[in-house]
C-alpha cells in the first residue's frame, strides 16, 4: 500500500508546493517600502518592486516629475520623482480601488 501511495502523491505534493512558491507574497509589502530613500532613481526602486502597475509623468523647463504606484492585493506603493530621484513615497494597506 506504501508502494502504491507514493507515486500518487508526487503530482499532489508538487501542486501544492507550487502554490507555496507562489504565495510567497508580493514585493508590494512594508518591508520593501522601508527600504526606498529619497534620491533613489526609479531603476533602484524598480529593482526592488519590479515593473509599476502604473506610471506617469511629465516635463516642465528643466524640471520633470513623474508618480509610479505599485499595486498588490494587500497594499499600495505610490512614489513620486522628481528630476529622476524619488521625494515623495507613500504606503497603504488593503486593496486601492480608483
Amino acid at each position: 500500500m506504501n508502494a502504491t501511495f507514493r507515486p500518487a502523491c508526487r503530482p499532489l505534493a508538487t501542486v501544492v508546493l507550487a502554490l507555496l512558491l507562489g504565495a510567497c507574497g508580493s514585493p508590494v509589502n512594508q518591508e520593501n517600502f522601508d527600504r526606498i530613500r529619497n534620491g533613489m532613481t526609479q531603476q533602484d526602486v524598480e529593482a526592488i518592486l519590479g515593473g509599476p502597475t502604473e506610471s506617469s509623468s511629465a516635463s516642465f523647463g528643466g524640471l520633470s516629475g513623474g508618480a509610479a504606484t505599485w499595486k498588490s492585493r494587500d497594499a499600495t506603493i505610490t512614489v513620486q520623482f522628481v528630476n529622476g530621484e524619488v521625494q515623495f513615497k507613500q504606503f497603504q494597506r488593503g486593496a486601492q480601488d480608483d
